[in-house]
C-alpha cells in the first residue's frame, strides 16, 4: 500500500495519459489493500479523476469520509464535492459542500490548515457549488457567513456568486458592484500575501493567512469570469467570448491541485460561448481540450454533442453525431440534472435545499450494502456457534 501510494503521487501531475492509464489499475485496488485507512481509500481519486473515473472516485472518497480517524476530514468532503459536480449530481455536490462549509467556517482565523489550504478554501466550496448548478435565486437569498474584515478570500468568492447570481436575473448593474467589491478584496488579498510567510510556508512559496492556496489567481480569476457573464447578459458576445479567453489563461496559470482550485472547467463555458458566437472549430477546440485535461466530463461531452447537432445539416458535415450522443449519456448517467448547455442547466421545480441534501446518504449505497452483507455474516455465524454449543 506504501509504494502504490506513493506510485500515484509520482505520476499524477505528469500529464501523460499513457503513464496515467497504467497507474489506474494501482489506484483502484489502493482502497482495497487497507479499506480502514481514511487517507489510502481516498488516494485513488489523485489517478481516476485524470482518467475520467469520477463516479468510483466519488465512492471512494464517501467511504473515506465516513470512517473515523481521519487525516484530512476536509479534503475528504472537497473531492466528494467536485467529483459529484463533474458528474451532474447536484445532491452529492451540494450535501459534502454544506458539510464541508459546517466543518470549515469555524476553523477560519484560527491559523489551522489542512493538506496545505486555509478552512476559507474549503467554505468556498458551499456557495460555488449553488453557483455551478444555477441556483441563483437560492444564493441572493443567502448572506456571506463572515464579514469581510475577517476573511478577504472568502468575502470575494461569496462577492463572485452573488455578481454572477444578479447578473443571469437581469440586475447588471447591482452585479456591477459585486464585481468592483470582489476587486477590491482580490486586492486586499494580494496585499496581504506579499507579506512574509514564516518558517511553516516561506520554502512553499505560500502565505501566512493561506499557506499553499493561490486565493489571489482564483480571485482573479473569479473577477474575469464575472466579467464574461457580464458580457453575456448584455449580449456583447465578442466581450464575453474574450473574457473567457482570458479567464481560461488565468486557470491554466493555477498550480496543479487535486481536486482542481476551480469548481468547473472554464473551457466549457469558452466553448459555449463560441459555438453562440458562431465559432464552432474553437468551440470544438475548446470542448476537447476540456476533455484531454478531464477525460469523460460530461459537460463538455454535451457541448461537443450540441455542437455537432448544430453542424448536422451544414456542407461538408457528415458526421454521425450518435457516438457523440453516446459519450455524453455514459458520463452523464448518474447526473440528477439536466443540461442546457455546456454551461447551464435546465431549472427543475424549485425544491428546498434543505429537501436536495436530505437526498444523498453520507453513505454511498455500495457501502450501505457491504454494511448490511457484513452484519447478516455475523448474525449467520453466531447462530452457528450457538448451535454448536
Amino acid at each position: 500500500a506504501y509504494c502504490v501510494h506513493l506510485f500515484v503521487h509520482l505520476t499524477e501531475a505528469s500529464g501523460d495519459a499513457t503513464l496515467l492509464h497504467e497507474a489506474r489499475p494501482f489506484a483502484q485496488v489502493l482502497p482495497r489493500l487497507m479499506p480502514g485507512a481514511p487517507h489510502l481509500v481516498h488516494m485513488s481519486f489523485h489517478t481516476l479523476m485524470h482518467t475520467g473515473d469520477y463516479r468510483e472516485g466519488d465512492v471512494d472518497n464517501e467511504h473515506a469520509a465516513s470512517l473515523p480517524r481521519q487525516i484530512y476530514p476536509l479534503h475528504n468532503l472537497d473531492t466528494v464535492s467536485w467529483a459529484c459536480r463533474i458528474q451532474g449530481r447536484f445532491a452529492c455536490s451540494l450535501r459534502a459542500a454544506k458539510h464541508l462549509e459546517n466543518l470549515a467556517l469555524p476553523l477560519v482565523g484560527t491559523g489551522s490548515f489542512e493538506t496545505g489550504f486555509p478552512p476559507s478554501r474549503f467554505a468556498a466550496q458551499f456557495p460555488l457549488t449553488l453557483m455551478a448548478f444555477g441556483r441563483y435565486k437560492e444564493l441572493l437569498k443567502a448572506s456571506p457567513p463572515l464579514p469581510c474584515e475577517s476573511e478577504a478570500y472568502l468575502c470575494g468568492i461569496w462577492a463572485f456568486v452573488h455578481g454572477v447570481s444578479l447578473a443571469r436575473q437581469g440586475q447588471a448593474d447591482l452585479a456591477k458592484k459585486k464585481l468592483l467589491l470582489l476587486e477590491q478584496q482580490q486586492e486586499v488579498v494580494s496585499i496581504l500575501m506579499a507579506e512574509p510567510a514564516g518558517l511553516a510556508w516561506k520554502n512553499f512559496n505560500g502565505s501566512k493567512q493561506w499557506a499553499v492556496s493561490p486565493v489571489d489567481k482564483i480571485l482573479s480569476l473569479a473577477a474575469v469570469e464575472l466579467r464574461a457573464q457580464l458580457g453575456r447578459v448584455s449580449h456583447d458576445i465578442s466581450l464575453e467570448v474574450q473574457a473567457w479567453l482570458r479567464a481560461q489563461a488565468v486557470e491554466a496559470d493555477l498550480p496543479y491541485d487535486e481536486p482542481p482550485a476551480w469548481y468547473l472547467p472554464v473551457g466549457v463555458r469558452l466553448g459555449d460561448a463560441l459555438m453562440r458566437a458562431g465559432r464552432p472549430d474553437e468551440a470544438a477546440e475548446a470542448f476537447t481540450t476540456s476533455l484531454r485535461q478531464l477525460p469523460r466530463n460530461g459537460w463538455a461531452l454535451f457541448g461537443l454533442w450540441q455542437l455537432c447537432q448544430s453542424r448536422a445539416g451544414a456542407e461538408n458535415f457528415s458526421t454521425d453525431c450518435q457516438g457523440a450522443a453516446q459519450r455524453f449519456s455514459a458520463a452523464w448517467r448518474h447526473a440528477d440534472v439536466v443540461l442546457a448547455s455546456a454551461a447551464d442547466i435546465v431549472q427543475p421545480l424549485q425544491e428546498s435545499l434543505a429537501a436536495t441534501q436530505a437526498k444523498t446518504s453520507i453513505f454511498p449505497d455500495g457501502f450501505v450494502l457491504l454494511l448490511l452483507a457484513g452484519a447478516l455474516m455475523l448474525l449467520l455465524v453466531t447462530r452457528l456457534w450457538i448451535s454448536l454449543r
